[in-house]
C-alpha cells in the first residue's frame, strides 16, 4: 500500500516541527529528516517511511500524517463540508444608506461598496416587515434543533438610528413572528451603530428587547482622527455618552475596535479603558478591511502582537475577545473553524428591498440576488458566494493555518483584487502570525 505524508503537512525545518493543519499535533524531527520530508514529499510503503521516520511511524499513521491517496482525498472533503455554508442563518436590514459620519477608512468609500454615495435612503416598516417574513421563510429547511443552531437578525446602514421608527416596528414584526414559531426563541437581535446617535428612549428599548448594541470605538488615541462628521469634528464625545446611557439602563453593548496603524499600539491600553470606564466583559476586535487603508507590509504582524497581548492581559480581568479567542484557542485542538465570511449564510435587504448577499459590495454587481417580491435565491451570484471557502482555494489549502483561518472576508478580497475568490491578505497575514507564535510557544 502506497503512503504519503497528507497535503495539510507543514514542515517547519529552522523549528524541528512537523505540523498538520488540521491535526494539530506536534511531531519532533531532526532537521536533516525534515529536510527530506520538505524537498521529496515522499510517497513509499511502510518500509520506506518506518526508515525515515523510525519509531514515530506508527503515531504519525494513526494520527492522519501519513495517509493513502484516498484517505487524503476524504479529509478534504470532510473540511470543505466542516467549514462551508449551512442554510440561511442572518438576516441584514439596512436601515439607511446614509450616514452622519466619514469615517476615513469606511468600507463604503471603496469601489463596489458606494451605497452612501448616492442620495439618501431609508427602509420602510413595510420593507423590513416583508424582509422578516421571507427570512422566516429560508429558515424553514435548517435543521433547527441541531447543537449551536442559531439565527441573528442584524439592523445595519449607514446609520440605522437615523430611521427610529422602523427600527421599532421590526422588533415589533420580529416577536410577532417569533409567536408563530417560524423564527426560534433564542433569536439574537444586533444592532450595528456608530453610538453618536445613542439616547436614553432607544437605550431603554434595547434593554427590553434584548439588543445586542454594537458600538464602534477606537479608542482615545485614534477615534477622533478616524471617525469624525463632515465638518471634520470627532465623534468619541457623542459615543461616550451614548455608552453611559447604555449602562445607566442596563442594555447589552460590545465595542467594536477596528484596528488600524492609528491605534495599533494602543490595543490593550483601549481594552483596559474600556473595562475601567464602562465595565465590559467582552469587545470585538478586527484587523481593517483589506484594500481600505494604507499600511506597510509588516501591519498583519504588528495586529497579531497587540492582540495577543491585549487578550493575555484583559483575561487577567475576565475580559474575552470571542472572536480572537476562537481563532487562538483552537489553535489547542482539532478540527475545522467555519469560514467566517456570512454572505453564503445571510440575506441583506437593502432600503427598497433589493436582495443581496453581502452588505458591503452593493454596487460590485457580484452580490444582488433579486429583491423581496422577486428573490433568486439560487442565482449564480449566491452559487459564486457559497463556493467561496478556503478549502477550495488551491493558495489556502496549503497554508498552515487554513485549519484556524476564517477563510478572511471576501469584501477585503474584492477590494484588493476585483476577485471575491482570492485570499483576504490582512485576515490572512494577521492568522499565519499568530500560527508562528503559537508554535514557539508550545516548542519552547
Amino acid at each position: 500500500m502506497n503512503l504519503q505524508l497528507s497535503q495539510f503537512c507543514h514542515v517547519f525545518p529552522e523549528k524541528g516541527v512537523l505540523w498538520h493543519s488540521l491535526k494539530r499535533r506536534i511531531f519532533r524531527f531532526p532537521s536533516a529528516v525534515l529536510v527530506k520530508l520538505q524537498r521529496s514529499r515522499m510517497q513509499g510503503v511502510e518500509e520506506d517511511w518506518r526508515r525515515l521516520v523510525g519509531n514515530e511511524f506508527d503515531a504519525l499513521r494513526s494520527a492522519g500524517y501519513i495517509v493513502t491517496e484516498v484517505e487524503d482525498a476524504l479529509l478534504l472533503i470532510e473540511a470543505q463540508e466542516a467549514s462551508g455554508p449551512q442554510g440561511i442563518q442572518g438576516l441584514f436590514l439596512m436601515l439607511t444608506a446614509i450616514c452622519n459620519l466619514v469615517c476615513d477608512y469606511c468600507l463604503f468609500a471603496q469601489k463596489g461598496s458606494e451605497s452612501l454615495t448616492q442620495p439618501a435612503r431609508y427602509m420602510s416598516p413595510d420593507t423590513a416587515r416583508k424582509g422578516i417574513d421571507l427570512f422566516a421563510k429560508l429558515t424553514q429547511s435548517n435543521q433547527k434543533d441541531a447543537d449551536g443552531y442559531w439565527e441573528q437578525i442584524t439592523f445595519y446602514g449607514g446609520e440605522p438610528l437615523l430611521n427610529p421608527h422602523c427600527l421599532t416596528e421590526a422588533v415589533k414584526h420580529i416577536r410577532q413572528v417569533q409567536k408563530t414559531g417560524l423564527l426560534v426563541e433564542n433569536l439574537s437581535l444586533v444592532i450595528n451603530t456608530n453610538g453618536t446617535k445613542i439616547n436614553e428612549e432607544f437605550a431603554r428599548f434595547a434593554h427590553a428587547e434584548s439588543i445586542e448594541v454594537q458600538i464602534s470605538i477606537d479608542g482615545i488615541h485614534a477615534h477622533d482622527k478616524r471617525r469624525f462628521d463632515r465638518s471634520g469634528k470627532g465623534s468619541l464625545e457623542s459615543v461616550l455618552a451614548g455608552v453611559g446611557s447604555l449602562v445607566k439602563h442596563q442594555a447589552r453593548f460590545l465595542p467594536m475596535i477596528t484596528i488600524s496603524p492609528a491605534n495599533v499600539d494602543h490595543l490593550t491600553e483601549t481594552v483596559l479603558w474600556l473595562h475601567e470606564t464602562f465595565g465590559i466583559a467582552e469587545y470585538g476586535a478586527t484587523i481593517v478591511m483589506s484594500g481600505t487603508d494604507k499600511l506597510e507590509p509588516n501591519f498583519p504582524k504588528r495586529v497579531a502582537d497587540a492582540m495577543l497581548q491585549t487578550y493575555f492581559e484583559a483575561r487577567k480581568v475576565s475580559v474575552r475577545d470571542a472572536g480572537f479567542a476562537s481563532i487562538w484557542e483552537n489553535l489547542f485542538q482539532a478540527g475545522v473553524r467555519r469560514e467566517e465570511c456570512g454572505a453564503s449564510r445571510k440575506i441583506v435587504v437593502f432600503p427598497q428591498g433589493e436582495l443581496h448577499t453581502c452588505q458591503a459590495l452593493e454596487t460590485s454587481g457580484l452580490t444582488s440576488c433579486g429583491t423581496l417580491q422577486s428573490p433568486l435565491m439560487d442565482s449564480e451570484n449566491r452559487q459564486q458566494w457559497r463556493r467561496r471557502n478556503r478549502f477550495n482555494n488551491p493558495i489556502c489549502k496549503k497554508c498552515p493555518a487554513v485549519g484556524v483561518c476564517g477563510g478572511g472576508c471576501g469584501a477585503g478580497s474584492y477590494h484588493v483584487a476585483g476577485d471575491i475568490q482570492v485570499i483576504d491578505p490582512n485576515t490572512c497575514g494577521m492568522t499565519l502570525e499568530l500560527l508562528q507564535r503559537w508554535l514557539d510557544s508550545q516548542i519552547s
